[in-house]
C-alpha cells in the first residue's frame, strides 16, 4: 500500500493568489478608476503618457524595489491604468522623480520601509489571502 505524500503549500502558488485576490481587492476599494491620472489632476500634474487598458493593482515603489515590505500595503498601491503600469516599468527613474510629487504624504513611510526585509511562508501568504477574500466578499 503506497502511503500519500503529505500536502504542502507551494510558496509561489501561494504567492500567484494572494497578488491576484489582492490586485481584485485593490480594483473593488478603487471602484475600478484609474487613481493614478485622478490624482495627477487634482495636483494638475502632466503624466507623460495616456490614460487606458486595463486597471490594475499599481506598486508605487515596485515589487522588485521593497524587499516584499511594501508588497501588500496599501499605502502602497492604487488602481491604475495598464497603460501608467507599463511606462512605469519602461521608465524607472523617471518615475521616481514623479512619484513624490503625486504622494508627498505617502513618500517618507514608503521610502522608509522599502528597505525592510519581510519573510513570508507559503502558510503566511495563505492566511493573507484568506483576509483579503474575506474583505472582498463585505465590499
Amino acid at each position: 500500500m503506497k502511503i500519500p505524500k503529505p500536502f504542502k503549500l507551494s510558496f509561489f502558488k501561494e504567492q500567484r493568489k494572494c497578488d491576484v485576490t489582492f490586485g481584485k481587492l485593490v480594483r473593488a476599494k478603487a471602484g475600478n478608476i484609474c487613481q493614478l491620472h485622478a490624482i495627477a489632476r487634482e495636483k494638475r500634474i502632466q503624466l507623460p503618457f495616456c490614460c487606458g487598458g486595463q486597471m490594475v493593482c499599481f506598486h508605487i515603489i515596485p515589487k522588485g524595489q521593497s524587499r516584499n515590505a511594501l508588497r501588500y500595503d496599501f499605502k502602497n498601491v492604487i488602481c491604475a491604468c495598464s497603460g501608467g503600469n507599463t511606462w512605469e516599468s519602461y521608465n524607472r527613474n523617471t518615475w521616481m522623480q514623479l512619484a513624490p510629487e503625486l504622494f508627498p504624504e505617502d513618500w517618507i513611510y514608503l521610502q522608509t520601509w522599502k528597505r525592510a526585509t519581510c519573510k513570508r511562508t507559503a502558510f503566511d501568504l495563505s492566511l493573507l489571502r484568506k483576509v483579503f477574500e474575506q474583505s472582498l466578499k463585505e465590499k
